[in-house]
């Protein structure tokens, strides 16, 4: 590996760890974890989970222990096919659903949404399914996971349509860029060059007024670019 090359894989694994950005820290299932009838619900848990879809089955798996052990009261599980659904022979949150239940989830614990190929019909398709199902969040606490580049627009579109008094919590699948890039490899994905893309986007629609804006800091700016981002003066 060139110098080079190491200084943008530097660069882009400080990418990662911006988007990826994280509120809760858990442990592994466990045979005792793992037991939906000895779940104890913690004091301060969220009224649900929701996993937004891609082809990324450990956001699945992390909501599944976030509610066995006790952090989140049921689980959504939002997507059909879209741009990150790779190789997936079924919508994302159907089977989100069928590694949840694999997992140890009761099926009555989780809904599905499987008709939104975007985060922000992720988001607005799943508040309207709640809402018909007289389960708002307003005043709610609400964990948010996704594969961990999109952590942090994920939690950027969703507070641009927050629910009244609602608080959002981040909660990635516990990942590290280097396993991430080979996660994403093994589906012929260039993680790397989408990570630019990923902070390009958070600059374009926060201008646009699409997600909550906030100012990115120089040296992500600078990565970003280093990977292939462009943006405006």
């Amino acid at each position: 590996m060139t110098l080079g090359a190491g200084a943008q894989a530097a660069g882009a694994g400080t990418v990662w760890n911006y988007l990826a950005e994280n509120d809760i820290t858990i442990g592994p299932l466990s045979a005792e974890s793992g037991a939906a009838k000895s779940r104890v619900l913690r004091d301060d848990a969220a009224e649900c989970a929701i996993g937004l879809g891609s082809f990324d089955l450990r956001v699945a798996r992390h909501c599944a222990a976030l509610y066995l052990q006790g952090h989140a009261r049921f689980l959504v599980f939002t997507g059909g096919f879209g741009s990150g659904s790779a190789d997936l022979k079924q919508p994302e949150a159907v089977a989100y659903k069928n590694e949840a239940v694999t997992c140890g989830v009761p099926e009555e614990d989780i809904l599905v949404e499987a008709e939104s190929t975007n985060t922000p019909q992720n988001w607005s398709f799943t508040l309207r399914m709640l809402k018909e199902m007289q389960r708002p969040l307003e005043g709610k606490r609400i964990i948010l996971s996704t594969t961990p580049y999109r952590q942090r627009r994920v939690r950027l579109t969703c507070a641009h349509s927050c629910p009244a008094g609602a608080t959002l919590i981040n909660a990635p699948p516990p990942s590290t860029y280097e396993e991430d890039v080979a996660l994403f490899e093994a589906k012929g994905l260039d993680l790397p060059g989408l990570l630019g893309g990923e902070v390009q986007r958070l600059d374009v629609y926060g201008r646009k007024g699409d997600i909550l804006r906030e100012d990115i800091p120089s040296d992500i700016r600078a990565g970003a670019a280093a990977l292939g981002a462009t943006f405006a003066a």
